[in-house]
């Protein structure tokens, strides 16, 4: 018995070798087959719409945890290593970068769409992670799983991944003082570290959308490959960074020396590729060989005759025909047929409107000449996919309009930038401050988003009135009061101005600081409402503003405000305005005096009722209670209600 008992222990021994041999066996291959994704660089992501089924991730957690009278923090990745009830963690770079490069296949993981949710797939085990209980925090590698699992986006460019069904439990990271690292389904009102980084493979440059798809008929095309494009220089093919050339569909801008073939459509998908530029194809192959006929195979440029080829790209080789087993080995990567955008060109309208066509790349764009231009409008091209600051852009309020298709690849470094959307709409795209003394002309009607819009001047502090005017609508800032033009004038011909709290949409007006400085200048800043903004209109035949710099022509009659701020006065031939002023278009002799209604010109003409009064803030704010006479005289310059009156010191 013992002999027959050692030799079915001697068999099982010998199967479980057997079975583990074949496990490890397949676990090489699996490890073998994610290798050949690294290393690769891995970009942290902060939306779901950036999770799909073909992707690879790198999935971690930062920590902060106190252990032996001191913190501790880091930053882990999950792994597909099995530990007793959990998945190991491995420490990472900490602060967790933006940016990482991995070397290790059992890092990777894949979050494949289930019915209510995903599954968390690791390539390398070939197994899904799953709960060992629902209630309980332990994790096991499975075959197939039947835990699915929910992925939320949270604050902080983080996401929650819960355990469904019930998904009160998250994959979380618990450290202990050991330097043992691993990740279990935690309770998400516990304290364990749950809110997650992931971070996607990048893709390459042929993986764009609608990169490696068969061309337009007639599509003029050029050949690219990693993030290299092919170009003819020197007499030689050589290959530059394809960058600057992409456009926002991944096609390329047409100002670059690249050989061009025309692809003509022959039938079922097939294709043949004819020269544009005296460049046969001949010469960008390292075989030398053409086939006559190409079609696009899973993304690839293919032949049509047996044996397959693959057009390929390789740093070290170059464009080269590759066969099927070359290529699911990884030798290279796929080389591309781009579509090329039209010449680009430019026309200046009257105005300064300057309209690009064609396609521009992120060099020219950058570029391009702003000389007089009041608008350069993009509506009509494609942007660069990374386009760059322009170069020769004038400090000053010059508008840059795209198309409402272009807004997420518009810069940082562009300001004044207006989008345009298919109705004819039009929104202001990036935080602007416009620039005073600056023209500002369009004819465009813009939406203005809360907060979007600001106005800055360097505004006089010693209490004189300047005149103003804006292309929107805001309040009055604090240590300053404004007045407007009411229409009357008065039988010496003085105008009467009266106060008022807003900025009205280019209504000329009066302004003054009436704060505690008395020297200089203080800065006079005022954010638009949110609404619409309306191109220019003269408020008054008499009493307009300007957008413009300008000079006064020769026998001209117009009136600018005087340095006392109290008349306007004739001005002579040559005088200066700046824009977001005012001025008087009249005839009236050498001054026109200005008053002001509804207003004592002295504080101390109040009358006091008892010997003291209340005032008040122009908004109906009590702001002294039970003043005398005295104390009326030490108050701060500024526009006061006292007894329903209003009285300006």
């Amino acid at each position: 018995m013992r002999r027959t008992g050692a030799c079915v222990c001697g068999l099982s021994q010998r199967l479980l070798l057997v079975i583990g041999a074949f496990w490890l066996l397949s676990w090489m291959a699996w490890a073998q087959s994610v290798s050949e994704l690294l290393p690769a660089q891995f970009q942290q992501i902060n939306s779901l719409a950036e999770i799909t089924d073909d992707g690879y991730y790198l999935i971690g957690t930062d920590y902060e945890v106190r252990a032996d009278g001191k913190w501790n923090k880091g930053f882990c990745l999950l792994t597909a290593q099995q530990g007793p009830s959990t998945l190991r963690g491995v420490e990472a770079a900490y602060p967790a970068p933006a940016l990482l490069e991995e070397t290790e296949p059992i890092r990777l993981w894949q979050f494949k769409k289930s019915a209510k949710g995903y599954k968390l797939y690791s390539p390398a085990a070939g197994k899904e992670v799953g709960l060992k209980q629902s209630t309980s925090s332990a994790l096991q590698l499975e075959n197939s799983s039947k835990t699915e699992w929910n992925l939320s986006e949270e604050d902080g460019g983080t996401f929650l991944l819960t355990a469904l069904p019930q998904g009160d439990r998250a994959l979380g990271l618990n450290w202990n003082p050991k330097g043992l690292i691993y990740f279990g389904a935690y309770k998400v009102n516990d304290t364990y570290p749950i809110h997650l980084r992931i971070y996607r493979k990048q893709k390459n440059f042929v993986d764009i959308p609608g990169n490696a798809k068969l061309p337009d008929n007639e599509a003029r095309v050029a050949l690219a490959g990693g993030q290299s494009l092919a170009v003819w220089r020197e007499g030689r093919l050589q290959c530059v960074p394809a960058a600057p050339y992409v456009l926002q569909d991944a096609s390329l801008a047409a100002e670059t020396d690249a050989p061009q073939w025309i692809c003509r459509h022959v039938e079922d998908g097939k294709f043949c590729l004819e020269a544009v530029n005296g460049h046969d194809l001949s010469e960008m192959l390292s075989d030398g060989t053409v086939p006559d006929l190409w079609e696009i195979i899973n993304g690839y440029v293919a032949t049509v005759d047996a044996p397959k080829r693959y057009m390929c790209y390789n740093q070290q080789t170059g464009f080269t025909l590759l066969p099927e087993e070359e290529v699911v080995a990884g030798a290279a990567e796929a080389a591309v047929l781009l579509p090329m955008g039209e010449r680009p060109d430019s026309v200046c309208l009257e105005g300064g409107v300057k309209i690009l066509s064609g396609s521009w790349s992120a060099n020219a764009l950058a570029a391009v000449d702003w000389t007089g231009i009041s608008e350069l409008d993009l509506t009509g091209i494609l942007l660069p996919a990374a386009p760059q600051a322009f170069s020769s852009r004038p400090e000053g309020n010059a508008l840059t309009v795209v198309a409402g298709k272009s807004e997420d690849f518009v810069p940082a470094s562009w300001s004044h930038v207006i989008k345009t959307e298919p109705e004819g709409d039009c929104c202001w795209l990036t935080e602007t401050v416009l620039c005073d003394r600056s023209d500002w002309m369009t004819p465009r009607t813009i939406k203005v988003p809360a907060g979007m819009l600001t106005y800055h001047r360097d505004a006089f502090a010693d209490g004189k009135w300047e005149t103003l005017v804006l292309p929107f609508a805001a309040a009055v800032p604090k240590d300053f009061v404004a007045e407007v033009w009411n229409g009357e004038v008065r039988e010496n011909g003085a105008l009467v101005f009266e106060p008022t709290e807003r900025v009205q949409p280019h209504r000329p007006m009066l302004i003054r600081y009436v704060g505690a400085r008395t020297e200089g200048t203080v800065a006079f800043e005022v954010t638009a409402d949110e609404g619409m903004m309306e191109p220019q209109i003269a408020w008054r035949d008499r009493f307009s503003g300007t957008y413009r710099n300008f000079e006064v022509a020769a026998g001209e009659s117009m009136y600018l405000l005087n340095a006392a701020g109290d008349a306007f006065v004739r001005a002579s031939a040559g005088s200066h305005l700046s824009a977001f002023r005012a001025y008087l278009k009249m005839d009236a002799g050498s001054r026109v005096a200005v008053l002001h209604g509804n207003t004592v010109s002295k504080i101390e003409d109040v009358v006091l009722e008892n010997g003291k009064v209340s005032c008040y803030s122009p908004d109906g704010r009590l702001i002294y209670r039970n003043l005398n006479a005295q104390q009326l005289r030490l108050l701060p310059r500024g526009l006061y209600i006292i007894g329903g009156r209003k009285y300006l010191k």
